[in-house]
């Protein structure tokens, strides 16, 4: 499933997630609504990187949702002028390393819900000055 909001600020940058858990993309969903940003969710890594454009965006992955295969491919993202932050659980302390080894920012998934509306605002501020 793919969910658009709205964008309500003008020339705010673009975020997409790649979440496929109800609850965890409901809780980025509110965020992501109470910070007046553009938000697109898709239920894997591969739908979302069918939509993205070349305008750099920030992405947001759930990584314990993530294949094997697709960790390469986070690199490309890098690559092509991104903003990757990926979430997991604290125990999956392998899957970070590996994921850290290609550049992205990896975060406990409580660090990063706490740390969401920051996250937002900053990508929009960002943005502003363009």
């Amino acid at each position: 499933m793919n969910m658009l909001l709205p964008n309500k600020t003008a020339g705010a940058p673009h975020v997409m997630a790649a979440v496929n858990d109800l609850f965890l993309r409901s809780k980025i969903t509110a965020v992501a609504q109470a910070a007046k940003v553009d938000l697109n969710v898709f239920g894997d890594f591969n739908r979302l990187r069918a939509q993205l454009s070349d305008t750099p965006a920030l992405v947001l992955i759930n990584l314990g949702e993530l294949s094997p295969q697709d960790v390469p491919l986070l690199a490309e993202l890098l690559q092509a002028g991104h903003r990757v932050i990926g979430f997991l659980s604290h125990v999956e302390v392998d899957l970070a390393r590996v994921v850290r080894a290609t550049g992205c920012e990896v975060m406990p998934r409580s660090q990063f819900f706490e740390r969401l509306p920051e996250i937002l605002l900053e990508h929009a501020n960002a943005g502003a000055g363009h």
